[in-house]
């Protein structure tokens, strides 16, 4: 595999056995990157106009394979780019076939070896008279063999888990099976945006301020892991997978066991191939004293890690330079770490050999290092972080102590510092402690002060309607989200809490009061004393500063003209002001506020290339990106930064909804309906302005997903509100990106009926902004006009952001998406409430850094809302 910098736009071919999936595969990836298919199978038979079981029957393997190689050297060399590829499984018996998808491999584009569990494909094959019986051979023989073929012509190598497929009638596709390959889509979506640089799925800030871990998975089969996966991960940044503890070493069961891991967990994995002396249980592997058939395999397994996009992989110092330069050479988009293990004792760490080993390591120019060593003494520890600070920053350092003795040194640790766990079958090393235990011990020592986190709301309004309300302010949902995020803190062993913050004013729209919320956050920061400057920063002294951490706000706060002084905002990130609302503040660094309050919309790919962001959600480009969570240091200067989660939340509903059948193109087209500044008749749905807010996140949540026609609905013909949803968006991209907003819904059922060439297409997507301030009989569908016609026949998704849609379906956005299902069309219908679930885990990922524990604050977060419409109904019902 070259190390050569290939064109993103490089074509990608797909080899494997047959019955693996590669055309599946293949049209999948053709559909987002909108790329042509060329399936060589069906090239063969469109040519020979013969099926190709009926063909070698006919004439033979051997004038079969010669027609094939010809394909395939017709369609490779000449399509160089843009192209989607799917070989036959035989395609590399021939040398001369193999030769050319070398140099295909090396020059011009990626070669993926595609990989199935032998079981179920040899069943497929055996019982599909579409597949001619191998020769002189058997089908297990046959695989076995041409494993070793398909490797040596691979830039990389996908496993396409077996899942469940539901039963239908013959000849029909049901939505539950084509929902059924959202799991295959997922991951091979994980590998192309790592090969091509879209998500390289690092852990962002490494050598900065940010802790960060890492947990050794000592398994020997990670199957026995998976279970556990939710508890293991709590606070971790990156797996390392053991390969050296696992069962076997053989490169398939490698692939399975990185294809399982990866199956159930989006965490970045360290591949860690640890030899004896290393404290490990491979085989040591020296220049000295090894074989070239010892060293040449040891290479092959590292090697092999490249193959499977692994993120991070360690290489041994000391093992032979010409594994370690192949290494570097070909890692492309993985990163290196070179590391060294001493388990003697005798490294100490004020001794210049240390530096010696140091600088040499560094002279391999690896993007992470790792020195290991024992403490004798607690001093050790202390000459430890001595050595550490008087290094360079890059690359970043991993330094720690094994032993009872070097267990601080874990914790002092701030880079990717390796962590166990009471469920985990050993602990990779002695000395090792728990992230729980990790977090106590920053505390205890104050190196992780307390913070308070606040829940922004408007005193409770007057309800004047004759129907029981419940006002969805901080009266009714502040609750659960308040049970919910401290549920996150406290699992995460954090020792920070989230409170009701009611404010004293409120306008009587039940807007809140900027100045008054500005006024009570400063006072929360800063004491409210003279250290507070017009523009929100200030330089600590108050009795407030080290504990005060941020707020979020239940409705957006729109980032009109003097919003910014208000609200005492010395930072806020480009979404925010692209959308123009922000929902969470926290405490940062101080760094300077753009002039503006607007920003440019990034251009984005449409299809497959919807994340840009790492493992855990932190945008790569955003300028905020590197704040929130616990630090290693203590900064005095310090500002408010507002930012916008609503959009992440929005964008996370729709990847996790659309199906196969619906990767989106620029011919995509979705629906955001919006209230407008009057709200709707006969409802209380009043906040209009909460509704644009809501409507622009849409779009732009849409927008970055690759979605490039967007209709706007707008009820009681707000015009106005329309151009204020749409403002800054049409013609984005060189004009690609259409938003077109319409006073009838009736407007997008005629024009879809149109003839015209570039007419647009009913909606997949459809995401109802329209709130509503009261648990009523109204809903957010109701009066809409919203017919089944509207709802695309290819399937879609339907969202409605208003949490006043209960979960027996009052709203007629969902009823209606339900009853599109029922007809056999696959539409997903998302409520509210998993749209704040979303945000939930979102404001816990900015403010401590972390990952949110899902499962519990969904637990939490459920709990705590049912009661919400327990209590409901008990006020209707008295």
């Amino acid at each position: 595999m070259s190390q050569n910098v290939l064109d993103r736009n490089g074509s990608i071919v797909l080899i494997g056995m047959r019955g693996v999936g590669k055309t599946t595969l293949g049209t999948i990836a053709s559909k987002a990157l909108n790329w042509p298919f060329y399936d060589s199978d069906l090239i063969f038979e469109e040519r020979q106009k013969v099926s190709v079981a009926h063909f070698i029957h006919t004439h033979g393997w051997d004038l079969f394979r010669r027609i094939e190689s010809d394909i395939l050297y017709d369609i490779l060399p000449s399509n160089p780019k843009g192209k989607v590829i799917a070989c036959g499984g035989g395609i590399i018996e021939l040398e001369r076939n193999r030769t050319l998808l070398k140099k295909f491999r090396d020059e011009y584009g990626y070669v993926i070896h595609v990989l199935r569990e032998k079981e179920p494909v040899l069943a497929y094959l055996q019982s599909s008279p579409a597949y001619p019986p191998f020769l002189h051979e058997t089908a297990i023989e046959a695989w076995d063999r041409r494993a070793t073929f398909f490797r040596e012509c691979c830039s990389y190598e996908f496993v396409s888990l077996t899942v469940p497929i539901p039963q239908g009638r013959e000849g029909i596709i049901t939505p539950d099976q084509t929902l059924a390959l959202k799991p295959v889509e997922t991951d091979f979506f994980r590998l192309l945006r790592f090969i091509h640089g879209v998500d390289t799925n690092k852990v962002l800030g490494l050598g900065g301020p940010r802790r960060s871990y890492i947990l050794s998975l000592t398994f020997d089969d990670i199957r026995k892991a998976i279970p556990l996966l939710e508890d293991l991960s709590l606070g971790i940044d990156v797996w390392e997978l053991r390969v050296d503890l696992l069962a076997e070493w053989d490169l398939t069961f490698i692939s399975f066991q990185v294809a399982t891991l990866r199956h159930h967990s989006t965490l970045p994995i360290l591949f860690t191939l640890r030899t004896r002396g290393h404290g490990g249980r491979y085989p040591d592997v020296t220049p000295e004293l090894s074989d070239s058939a010892s060293i040449e395999r040891h290479a092959q397994l590292l090697q092999h890690a490249l193959h499977l996009g692994i993120e991070y992989v360690d290489i041994q110092f000391g093992a032979p330079e010409s594994t370690m330069r192949s290494l570097l050479q070909h890692k492309r988009n993985s990163s290196i770490l070179t590391s060294y293990t001493d388990w003697s004792g005798k490294l100490n760490w004020n001794h210049p050999q240390t530096r010696v080993l140091y600088e040499s390591m560094r002279g391999w120019n690896p993007d992470l290092m790792m020195i290991v060593g024992v403490a004798k003494t607690f001093e050790d520890n202390m000459a430890l972080r001595q050595f550490v600070g008087d290094r360079r920053i890059h690359p970043p350092l991993i330094a720690v102590n094994m032993g009872p003795e070097g267990k601080i040194s874990r914790v002092l640790n701030p880079t990717l510092s390796p962590l166990s766990h009471p469920l985990l079958p050993r602990p990779a090393a002695p000395g090792q402690v728990s992230f729980y235990e990790a977090q106590t011990i920053l505390y205890l020592t104050g190196l992780l002060p307390p913070k308070t986190f606040y829940l922004l709301g408007t005193p409770k309004l007057r309800n004047t309607s004759s129907i029981p309300t419940i006002t969805i302010t901080t009266t009714t949902m502040s609750a659960p989200t308040i049970h919910a995020i401290n549920t996150a803190f406290q699992t995460l062993g954090l020792p920070y809490t989230y409170q009701k913050f009611e404010l004293e004013k409120a306008h009587e729209n039940g807007q809140l009061d900027l100045e008054d919320v500005g006024r009570r956050l400063r006072e929360q920061m800063y004491g409210g004393g003279p250290h507070v400057g017009e523009d929100g920063v200030g330089t600590g002294g108050g009795s407030n500063t080290h504990t005060f951490g941020g707020a979020s706000s239940s409705v957006p706060l729109p980032l009109q003209e003097g919003i910014t002084k208000h609200l005492g905002l010395g930072h806020v990130t480009r979404h925010a002001r692209i959308i123009g609302a922000v929902d969470i503040i926290t405490v940062v660094p101080y760094t300077p506020l753009p002039s503006a309050t607007s920003a440019t919309i990034p251009t984005v790919v449409a299809g497959y290339c919807t994340s840009n962001s790492n493992g855990h959600g932190h945008p790569q480009t955003d300028p905020a990106s590197s704040f929130g969570g616990p630090t290693n240091t203590t900064t005095t200067v310090t500002t408010l930064s507002g930012d916008n989660t609503a959009w992440r939340a929005i964008k996370s509903c729709l990847l996790r909804s659309l199906t196969p059948s619906n990767i989106i193109t620029k011919e995509t087209t979705a629906l955001v309906l919006v209230s407008g500044r009057g709200g709707i008749k006969g409802t209380m749905a009043t906040s209009g302005s909460g509704s644009i807010a809501s409507a622009r996140g849409a779009v732009y949540a849409l927008y970055l997903i690759g979605v490039v026609r967007i209709w706007i609905w707008v009820c009681n013909n707000d015009v106005k509100s329309g151009e204020d949803v749409s403002r800054g968006f049409e013609g984005v991209d060189g004009g690609l990106l259409k938003v077109r907003v319409v006073q009838d819904l009736g407007e997008i059922l005629r024009e879809t009926k149109q003839g015209e060439r570039d007419r647009w297409a009913l909606p997949t997507m459809i995401i109802s902004a329209i709130p509503s301030s009261s648990f009523s009989d109204h809903s957010s569908g109701n009066g809409l006009g919203l017919q089944l016609e509207h709802f695309s026949d290819a399937g879609g998704v339907a969202i409605d952001l208003d949490l006043a849609s209960p979960s027996s379906g009052h709203s007629d956005l969902l009823k209606l998406a339900k009853e599109k299902r029922d007809r056999g069309v696959l539409w997903a219908g998302v409520e509210g409430i998993e749209v704040l679930l979303e945000q939930v885990y979102e404001q816990c990922r900015i403010w401590t850094g972390r990952r949110a524990p899902k499962n519990k604050v969904r637990k939490r977060m459920m709990t705590e809302y049912e009661e919400v419409w327990r209590s409901w109904r008990s006020l209707r019902e008295g």
